[in-house]
């Protein structure tokens, strides 16, 4: 993404993860207003709000709106390092907005789609990390194999 400006850049990530996090955590609060969504309703608000935002702005930064997902990048050498801290900025700015909307526009009463204790920390971290590690694997797999390029990449 060397060739783009970037502002532009940074305002689709923040604009990227505002999206997924508002529709994600959205429903996600909703349901627990509502009821009626059910945990598979919220994995697919995250998975289209990426899918829209992957098409409506891939072009522009990368679409990685996931910190996670820009270290991938720049681990693998498809994104230079000095991109690393802004895209991060913009990607948690985009985030904390949306919780921030969230809970203005939903109130007090709705836990944002906090996870309920279940196991220890140590659990919880590795869990995590080996999901997080796949998620990587096939992004980066995806996103930067010139072999994955079909008509719906």
């Amino acid at each position: 993404m060397s060739h783009h400006r970037l502002g532009p850049t940074l305002l689709a990530e923040g604009i990227g993860t505002f999206v997924l996090v508002f529709a994600g955590c959205g429903a996600i609060a909703v349901d627990s207003l509502r009821g009626g969504l059910g945990p598979g309703g919220a994995a697919a608000a995250f998975g289209l709000a990426v899918m829209v935002m992957v098409y409506t702005l891939g072009h522009v930064s990368g679409a990685h709106f996931n910190p996670a997902v820009t270290a991938a990048f720049a681990i693998s050498g498809h994104l230079p390092p000095v991109r690393v801290l802004p895209y991060w900025t913009a990607q948690v700015a985009g985030a904390v907005l949306a919780a921030a909307f969230l809970r203005v526009s939903l109130g007090d009463g709705v836990a944002l789609g906090v996870t309920q204790p279940s196991g220890n920390a140590v659990q919880a971290f590795a869990w995590e990390l080996v999901l997080s590690a796949i998620l990587m694997l096939v992004i980066t797999a995806v996103a930067t194999d010139a072999r994955a390029v079909g008509q719906a990449a």
